[in-house]
């Protein structure tokens, strides 16, 4: 859902891909359920290699965060989302930090509880960088950093393609 669109379209599960062993990450195929005749958005460029800089490189977040009272500031939440929450975003930041040897990037997106699974986009290139996992209230947001895994049995099962 976003906010002030006059179209939507609805996708169903249509079948598990896989979940990662390791790593907080699961694929799934969908497909399209509503009546709206929308097809399914094309793929999002995934980036194969790392930002040209990292820390403080400028990335954004896009997902739908929800209400998430108990883990982050009431006040805080209202004043960053305008009391706006279960629609579609576009949260801006940036990374923080790359712990390579957990194919991990920290970065600084307002995120709450709803944005797991959320793309992690390059603001220069809009490719995706990292898939957003987890965070800490005024600590950091933590997302599975894409490029380190260009290889992965189950990224490499599922045929995704990175650019």
């Amino acid at each position: 859902e976003e906010v002030g669109a006059t179209e939507s379209a609805e996708f169903a599960l249509r079948s598990v891909i896989g979940v990662h062993e390791v790593l907080d990450m699961a694929l799934f195929r969908v497909r399209v359920t509503s009546d709206s005749g929308a097809t399914p958005p094309e793929p999002l460029p995934l980036a194969s290699s790392s930002p040209e800089t990292q820390e403080g490189h400028q990335v954004y977040a896009v997902g739908y965060p929800a209400w998430d009272g108990r883990r982050n500031d009431p006040l805080h939440m209202l004043e960053i989302f305008a009391n706006v929450f279960n629609v579609k975003r576009l949260q801006p930041g940036e990374i923080r930090d790359v712990f390579d040897h957990r194919h991990v990037l920290e970065h600084d997106c307002s995120t709450l509880g709803g944005n797991s699974g959320s793309c992690i986009v390059d603001l220069e290139t809009h490719e995706v960088v990292g898939l957003h996992y987890g965070g800490r209230y005024m600590k950091g947001n933590y997302a599975v950093a894409l490029w380190q895994i260009t290889d992965d049995p189950l990224l490499t099962r599922a045929k995704v393609n990175f650019v």
